[in-house]
């Protein structure tokens, strides 16, 4: 979340707040521990009941950060009255070169605590939908957890490097929740999911999280590469808020003893969805109505430039400069982002700045009334590439292929003109 100076102040201090109560409880907790020993077990399990922690999922927004919705973590106090939200999701978006460290894969991200109630209060705002799963934690259990967190907390400790797929808020609230299990987290995915879990990769997660935004989606799927069309296994799959959500539901933990306990003890829906349904984008907006579109088009001009022997250079020159410009994205995503899947996205061979080096060429042939002798060169790049997205494990969106086949198409229509020696329009005027 996008944080003002003055919110970032007020924060700051109650995660201050938030470190003194954790390990108050701590230290409250192994006392009450210690006493109940020495008392009696009625008075042991007042205490060990006192506290609940909580994992929270709330649901996708209409912002791109807020697409895959988010995880925190809640702990509630009742003997005390105290009711925390830990969040690991906390970003700076005033700070400097904030944007340029995001996209090269360089933004710290921030556990911070504040009062239930303000969290709450900003998602119903917002009208997401929040839902609380109470852990089934053993009273040694919560009060290591407590400690792990009241840790990270820390000044020196809140800091992350945010890895999108791999350590987001979601991750680190999963991890901080495994160390203070006492025996082993069995995940499972595959009872309450609809899709056949054991083939679902990362690709498929983002996919099915954007598919209301069909140019969300194709730019994502445009900019993330082969690495995200591996299965994933459940811990993987599980770094999205909805499918941990659905992990901790079907999963278990067992304990030294063999004994096979629930992870969760139980489901509650703080907040319904109240967001207006978001308007279906009409099939001729969409990318692959739109490539479609674009596709035919062109087809009727190039058999108008077949028909007139009039090569329209110009139209060449339009299409690569946008190759060209999408090329730089993707190429310096590819060589400078440390951002996991950018760096093994096939596209990398045909969009790529040396794009813009040849719709430069193409004006400068048409200057000097010369052949384009690139084209072949142009023509065989295309094709390669097209047998890579054959051959390759990367998956495309549709829309894509049709993007290659506007390509294509332009590239056999150069080729033409350069073989048969055709005129531009410049020539036909003299």
């Amino acid at each position: 979340m996008a944080q003002s100076a003055r919110h970032t102040l007020i924060k700051s201090i109650f995660t201050y707040i938030a470190v003194i109560i954790l390990t108050f409880l701590c230290h409250v907790a192994k006392a009450q521990e210690w006493d109940a020993g020495n008392n009696g077990t009625s008075r042991q399990f007042v205490a060990r009941d006192s506290v609940d922690v909580s994992l929270i999922t709330c649901g996708s927004g209409n912002d791109l950060y807020a697409r895959f919705g988010h995880t925190a973590l809640r702990v509630h106090n009742y003997t005390l009255q105290q009711d925390i939200v830990l969040n690991y999701g906390c970003f700076n978006y005033n700070e400097d070169w904030f944007v340029m460290k995001f996209v090269v894969g360089m933004t710290d991200y921030l556990l911070e605590a504040e009062p239930y109630s303000h969290f709450i209060y900003r998602y119903e705002c917002m009208g997401h939908c929040v839902k609380e799963q109470v852990l089934n934690l053993t009273y040694e259990e919560k009060v290591k957890l407590l400690s792990i967190l009241s840790e990270n907390l820390k000044p020196e400790n809140q800091q992350y490097r945010y890895v999108w797929l791999y350590d987001n808020c979601t991750v680190r609230a999963r991890k901080a929740i495994d160390k203070a299990i006492d025996g082993k987290a069995h995940y499972q995915l595959a009872e309450n999911v609809k899709y056949d879990i054991h083939n679902l990769t990362i690709r498929d997660i983002i996919r099915m999280s954007v598919s209301n935004s069909p140019w969300i989606s194709f730019g994502l799927d445009m900019i993330l590469g082969q690495e995200i069309d591996q299965k994933g296994d459940p811990l993987t799959l599980m770094s999205m808020p909805p499918l941990l959500f659905k992990g901790f539901n079907d999963s278990y933990i067992q304990d030294a003893d063999g004994h096979k306990r629930p992870y969760i003890s139980s489901t509650t829906t703080i907040l319904p969805d109240r967001r207006p349904a978001e308007a279906a984008t009409p099939l001729y907006l969409a990318p692959i109505g739109v490539f479609t579109i674009l596709l035919l088009g062109l087809m009727a001009l190039s058999q108008i430039e077949f028909k007139k022997k009039v090569q329209w250079w110009w139209l060449d020159v339009i299409v690569h400069s946008i190759q060209g410009i999408v090329g730089i994205l993707i190429t310096f995503l590819f060589f400078f982002s440390s951002h996991p899947g950018v760096d093994s996205n096939w596209l990398v061979i045909i969009f790529n700045p040396l794009a813009i080096a040849y719709a430069v060429w193409i004006c400068r042939c048409h200057k000097r009334g010369q052949r384009n002798k690139l084209a072949y060169a142009n023509m065989a790049v295309t094709m390669a590439f097209i047998a890579t997205m054959v051959f390759c494990k990367q998956r495309f969106d549709l829309a894509m292929y049709l993007a290659i086949g506007i390509l294509l198409l332009r590239a056999g229509v150069q080729g033409h003109f350069a073989y048969h020696g055709g005129k531009d329009n410049a020539e036909k005027k003299r």
